[in-house]
């Protein structure tokens, strides 16, 4: 149970935690690695649509390449938006794809492939080599 749960025991865990999927373009906090994150918690609890993502004129902010904020169809009037999940699919070539998922979409609403050279890694040209047991 989270420390918020335990301070308010009215509210329920859903309630009293943050789940969301957030696509951050990049975290750069003073003194600190710049961090392209992701946050990857809403598959199963039922959750709103976030604050602080939006700006005054309801664009999302600079920052943000995707958030989960899509309205739940089943609940119409109400502040719940779709659950989603997110796919990693490794590359020979030490690139990789990400893609964001929201339930009952078979197409992703976000999706980027990373090649090895973005990443910063050494092309490979072959498999690495697996030891001899």
């Amino acid at each position: 149970m989270s420390t918020i749960a335990r301070l308010h025991p009215a509210k329920r865990y859903s309630e009293a935690s943050v789940h969301n999927g957030i696509v951050y373009e990049q975290i750069d906090q003073k003194g600190s690695i710049p961090t392209k994150g992701r946050c990857c918690g809403h598959a199963a609890i039922p959750f709103g649509d976030a604050w602080g993502l939006q700006s005054r004129s309801g664009d999302t902010i600079p920052n943000i390449l995707y958030y989960a904020h899509t309205p739940d169809p089943e609940l119409p009037g109400t502040t719940r938006v779709r659950n989603g999940y997110a796919l990693v699919t490794l590359h020979g070539d030490g690139g990789f794809t990400e893609a964001f998922y929201e339930t009952g979409d078979a197409k992703p609403v976000y999706r980027r492939t990373w090649t090895a050279a973005e990443l910063g890694l050494p092309l490979r040209t072959e498999p690495p080599a697996i030891p001899a047991a």
